[in-house]
């Protein structure tokens, strides 16, 4: 059975786009606050087709059901996403709005957990067919930077990683890099890091070479 993997949004923002429709949020829309909680289903991969594996999950756009010998049970979600979606229907309903938000101030954040082998570096990456949450919300940033050429943008970026309660700089490719500390949280900026590499960013190609340096 292929197990679900979990994407989280927290911000101001929420997600109010349909899947279904595709259609994209008014980036001046007043939206409530909150955590939103997202369940993707993976397909089967080779080897669990060779072995006659299936997915016991049934899936609504909102709901998880489970057969089991005892009965079922039911899980409410505020998205679910079936074995058969694609990345861009995961981005338009999860990233999409916290984007829009992001670009008028507001904090954004999209969390994925899950099991090693549940599809999140694939959520999150993609492919070059199907391009994951991170590629396109580097293109739609760009995208409104271009669209608004009277302001002034500054962007820099960070790539760490959270492995085994060590915090790691994946931009910085010596031993100064490695079990990072938080040394406060910052009223605006929110937890800061001593030592986390941040760059300048020119434009997109910098940020795709910088989020796939370790793929």
């Amino acid at each position: 059975m292929s197990d679900p993997d979990l994407l989280r949004g927290r911000a101001r923002a929420q997600s109010t786009v349909s899947v279904a429709d595709g259609a994209a949020m008014d980036e001046d829309e007043e939206v409530s606050g909150g955590i939103r909680v997202s369940v993707r289903i993976r397909p089967l991969n080779e080897r669990e087709l060779n072995e006659n594996q299936t997915i016991l999950w049934e899936c609504t756009e909102t709901s998880l059901k489970c057969e089991h010998q005892k009965g079922h049970k039911n899980f409410t979600f505020d998205n679910v996403f079936s074995n058969a979606c694609t990345n861009e229907e995961v981005y338009l309903a999860v990233a999409k709005p916290l984007v829009a938000q992001a670009m008028q101030g507001y904090n954004g954040t999209v969390f994925t957990y899950g099991q090693t082998g549940s599809g999140k570096t694939h959520s999150i990456l993609g492919n070059d067919q199907d391009p994951g949450i991170t590629i396109r919300c580097i293109g739609d940033i760009f995208k409104h930077i271009r669209a608004n050429p009277d302001v002034e943008y500054s962007l820099k970026v960070s790539y760490m990683e959270v492995y085994n309660e060590e915090i790691n700089d994946l931009l910085s490719e010596g031993e100064e890099g490695r079990n990072l500390r938080i040394l406060q949280d910052d009223p605006v900026k929110g937890p800061v890091i001593g030592g986390l590499t941040e760059e300048d960013v020119p434009d997109e190609g910098a940020v795709r070479l910088a989020a796939l340096k370790d793929f």
